[in-house]
């Protein structure tokens, strides 16, 4: 006797519908993050299980082709919450969140179904900045102890090199990167989370001249900055791909309330990254009539309120430092350290000083040990011609990649992310991953499918 069974087909949803439920499976996702990381910073020690839970299933997802899809997204994730965990109580070393990407960018290379034809010039930029290695060795005395100032230096461009290697491998739609930038969004969202709770929390704010740590979190408001701005920037791209109105204002709005977080930092550098790639979204927008309706009178309404009621509103509540301090557009420091690194690039040609030397060699100058804060002067500093050729051949990538990309709306993004990490690079090097993966996302294989939309 033989038994039939039965299955009932799945009921018909709209494609409208499914996307709504879709982005707003997007929003309660981001929204969870807001008190995950309120948890992190309170609960000593979760932070490291945390972030290691996340790079373990990554590589367990990676070993399957039924999951290895995910790797990608943790991957992202993990990036996107690098300086979270910082905030929050810190990872297992410093450069953690490089290595780890890395390491599932490698992964993903080996599992990944239908990775082919990378961009090879991801690892001639690799190559060409290991010689000058040796002579960090040699100054430092031994592999152990230039170790530290070696791993401060090339992990990014490890991390970047890895990232475009599987990026450029594999085809990707609008629709995948959209979620991918989900996975990205949500632990920004969580640095909002905790940057907001210690402004609210704190029963002083002492405003100056400098960049504030309690508006900040307590942490460094360069990268806190950094990555509040990128949320805005990720928010307004995720917006114009977002079909429901109610969760496109959703994401709008938090994209403008990380851009005020990340102005209240007085660190300069994230509101100029999120300025530029907002302005470079809308120029690449406005030829396209259905998103020019959509998006652009979203972004006039935000940018009239920001300049004649939140910016105004900020001054009042800084006792006016907020147009003090963004008025003085002085970055006399940085100019000096650029300048100090044209000119070992000069006194050193062939092979630079070597990988994290130039602060020591500044200390003999100037008696000041600092970290270089440009990264394409540090490339002609610490590697010298070889440095310069690695410059080079990471602008190829990237405009490769633009002039490959099909439509106008492909060609934005490219520009978005790539512009974000670029312009972090010039004035903050390579201290955080998400550059890397912002780069490696930039110079994705576009489908057939995003080929036929202008």
């Amino acid at each position: 006797m033989t038994t039939t069974t039965f299955t009932l087909p799945r009921p018909y949803v709209p494609p409208a519908v499914a996307a709504a439920r879709a982005e707003r499976s997007d929003l309660i996702f981001i929204a969870l993050h807001l008190p995950l990381a309120i948890l992190l910073r309170a609960v000593p020690g979760l932070t490291w299980v945390h972030c290691l839970g996340v790079l373990a299933w990554g590589l367990r997802w990676s070993a399957s082709p039924a999951t290895v899809h995910r790797t990608v997204r943790a991957a992202v994730y993990l990036a996107g919450a690098e300086v979270m965990w910082r905030m929050a109580g810190g990872t297992p070393f410093y450069e953690y969140g490089k290595y780890a990407v890395a390491l599932l960018m490698a992964a993903l290379i080996h599992r990944f179904p239908g990775w082919r034809r990378p961009n090879g010039l991801a690892l001639i930029y690799l190559l060409l900045l290991l010689p000058s290695i040796q002579l960090t060795v040699d100054q430092l005395g031994g592999l152990l102890a230039a170790r530290s100032d070696i791993s401060f230096n090339l992990s990014g461009p490890l991390a970047l090199a890895a990232s475009v290697l599987f990026f450029s491998g594999v085809d990707h739609d609008q629709l995948h990167l959209r979620r991918l930038l989900i996975s990205l969004l949500a632990p920004l969202a969580g640095i909002s989370a905790i940057a907001g709770r210690a402004t609210l929390t704190a029963d002083h704010i002492a405003f100056g001249g400098e960049s504030n740590f309690v508006t900040s979190g307590g942490f460094g408001p360069n990268q806190v900055s950094a990555a509040l701005g990128l949320g805005a920037v990720i928010g307004v791209l995720v917006a114009s791909q977002t079909r429901d109105r109610r969760w496109r204002w959703c994401f709008l709005g938090l994209a403008g309330l990380q851009l005020v977080q990340a102005v209240i930092t007085f660190s300069r550098g994230g509101v100029l990254n999120a300025l530029v790639c907002i302005a470079v979204l809308a120029v690449h927008y406005l030829p396209r009539p259905r998103v020019r309706m959509m998006l652009l009178p979203a972004l006039l309404v935000f940018g009239l309120v920001g300049v004649k009621l939140v910016l105004p509103a900020l001054d009042r509540w800084t006792h006016g430092a907020l147009s003090e301090r963004y008025s003085n557009l002085n970055s006399s420091v940085r100019k000096s350290i650029a300048e100090e690194e044209i000119q070992m690039f000069r006194d050193h040609p062939a092979l630079g000083v070597g990988p994290g030397m130039a602060k020591y060699h500044r200390t003999l100058s100037t008696r000041i040990q600092i970290a270089a804060h440009t990264e394409y002067t540090r490339l002609l500093a610490e590697h010298g011609v070889l440095g310069a050729v690695a410059l080079a051949t990471l602008v190829l990538m990237v405009g490769w990649s633009y002039l490959r990309a099909p439509t106008t709306m492909t060609k934005a993004w490219v520009a978005v992310l790539a512009g974000w990490a670029m312009v972090e690079m010039s004035h903050a090097a390579m201290r955080i991953a998400v550059i890397s993966v912002l780069i490696g996302l930039a110079t994705i294989r576009w489908r057939a499918a995003d080929r036929g939309a202008g």
